[in-house]
């Protein structure tokens, strides 16, 4: 019952139920001395806790789950354990472990015959390709063209859920704090102190995740959006408390066009050019 009432309720308003509903499910488990609904408990807690960000509980999640694993001893389970480590190897920025282990996990969960195991690999291979900058979410693609017509409905859709993690596919994969993004979208609206308040979150979030990438994300686009602002001193010494000294140094002889922070997007400038007329 706790265990479809964990999915029924899945979404990123619903955290703190879930949360409850999995200790609800693993309490049930041990009086019961039932080792797969104890596995899928710590399973889900583990997917709940990559949303709130608690490096700590995560590895004690784990740990549980390869624990159960090698107890129950059924391919599974162990694929599960598996993709999981491949996550962990992703937020520790080891990408090349992360794509090796997504595929050692992938062989396994064939041989469970689990029809999820193709999309987690789809899944955790473009969340390595995003990485290596060889992919962009949406967010991400708005800020780099400056698009301030789809920026506002992308912000209010997010916002909610500042205090969060995004993670795609529950417990596979993992963008970071949602408010990085957040103040990448409010640098793009020239909102330039709501967006030093996102990336101090997010700065504070991704480093209690303990994702060292989405940390050095985090700090250059705060760096980029005091350079926007035309503040290259506050964005210098930004980067030199952070150990970015070739940041710094490029920041300290920049120089930013006047009007630059509020100009359009030459993208959205030639996406309403091209519009027809009535």
């Amino acid at each position: 019952m706790r265990y479809s009432r964990h999915w029924a309720i899945w979404g990123p308003e619903s955290l703190a139920m879930r949360l409850r509903a999995a200790a609800q499910m693993s309490r049930l488990a041990g009086r019961l001395a039932d080792a797969e609904m104890r596995f899928h408990a710590h399973r889900l807690r583990f997917m709940d806790l990559l949303e709130s960000g608690d490096s700590v509980a995560l590895a004690q999640e784990f740990d549980l789950c390869e624990q159960l694993a090698t107890q129950l001893r059924q391919p599974y389970y162990g694929w599960y354990v598996e993709t999981f480590r491949a996550q962990r190897a992703f937020l520790d920025g080891r990408f090349d472990d992360c794509e090796r282990l997504a595929r050692q996990a992938a062989d396994l969960g064939q041989r469970a015959q689990n029809q999820n195991v193709m999309q987690i690999l789809g899944i955790q291979t473009f969340a390595v390709r995003r990485e290596q900058g060889r992919l962009a979410g949406l967010a991400d693609v708005c800020a780099i063209l400056r698009d301030r017509e789809r920026a506002p409905a992308l912000y209010r859709l997010l916002k909610p859920f500042a205090a969060l993690n995004a993670s795609l596919a529950p417990g596979t994969a993992c963008n970071g704090s949602v408010a990085r993004v957040l103040g990448r979208l409010s640098t793009t609206l020239c909102a330039g102190d709501r967006a030093s308040r996102h990336f101090d979150a997010a700065l504070e979030a991704n480093h209690r995740l303990g994702a060292p990438q989405f940390v050095a994300h985090t700090q250059a686009q705060l760096g980029e959006m005091l350079l926007l602002r035309g503040r290259a001193g506050d964005a210098a010494a930004t980067y030199r408390r952070r150990g970015m000294q070739p940041a710094a140094q490029r920041a300290a002889t920049h120089a930013v066009p006047e009007g630059q922070w509020g100009a359009a997007s030459p993208h959205s400038s030639r996406r309403r050019a091209s519009r027809p007329q009535p």
